[in-house]
């Protein structure tokens, strides 16, 4: 939540209003919980807290036990989210949790889109985004909100400064699992203001992410770091399976 009171009690409102989307949408929660204050808790039976002592974790590690809940259950899939963040209700928002039986197999991860960047495609083509999903092959994922299909081996992120959302994506293709952006949702972030992270400053982002990408270059065959950009290509056509994009008729889910 932060380490000063005026930012902690920002984004702790921002959470409850999360958690309170969530259920609205008949989803059970667990929230892993670092450096909680005893009112921070919600007595709620659908939230389960992991009640966690230990030192503070960097976000790659923190994931691990939400993934390990989750792979010791019968679910299929289950969402991973930042604590302030949620999918805006237009389009398919509000109806895309009952849609994931129907998904396609290659499917592994997929995130939504963020409006800010490309804006909303449906808007463009309301008709046909009203009537079909729309799935296209992106293998850097944004955690702030996004879906996981449970894989047969477990995955697990990486302790690392910055980019263990991009790593964790890279281990599921490199396995032939597909990551996905989904076209027909988008991303809504409480926290997206200057002064409400609680991660780096600008500069030091820089820092970390050129260090980042000399790593995943050194990792991931076929990945090269040049001129201060991770070239993807040969990755991708090296371990690529399946279709690079899935459009669904949504009256067949």
């Amino acid at each position: 939540m932060g380490d000063t009171g005026a930012l902690q009690q920002k984004r702790l409102a921002w959470h409850n209003r999360q958690l309170d989307w969530l259920l609205e949408r008949g989803l059970d929660v667990l929230v892993f919980d670092q450096g909680y204050q005893s009112n921070w808790y919600r007595a709620d039976p659908r939230i389960t807290y992991a009640r966690y002592k230990g030192p503070l974790l960097r976000p790659g590690p923190a994931r691990n036990p939400l993934l390990e809940d989750f792979y010791a259950s019968d679910e299929t899939w289950t969402v991973m989210a930042d604590n302030d963040s949620v999918l805006i209700d237009e389009m398919d928002g509000h109806t895309i949790f009952g849609a994931l039986p129907q998904i396609a197999d290659n499917i592994y991860i997929f995130s939504p889109i963020n409006g800010a960047i490309r804006g909303y495609p449906w808007k463009a083509k309301p008709d046909f985004f009203a009537d079909f999903l729309v799935f296209e092959r992106l293998v850097d994922l944004k955690g702030s909100f996004w879906f996981l299909r449970k894989p047969s081996q477990p995955i697990w992120f990486n302790d690392m400064q910055i980019g263990e959302d991009d790593d964790f994506a890279y281990q599921f293709v490199q396995q032939g699992l597909g990551a996905f952006q989904c076209h027909n949702i988008a991303l809504r972030e409480f926290a997206a203001y200057e002064g409400s992270s609680t991660l780096y400053d600008m500069e030091t982002r820089k820092a970390v992410h050129a260090k980042a990408k000399a790593h995943f270059a050194q990792t991931y065959p076929g990945m090269r770091y040049e001129n201060g950009r991770l070239n993807k290509h040969e990755f991708i056509a090296r371990f690529w399976q399946g279709a690079r994009g899935h459009t669904i008729d949504k009256g067949s889910l």
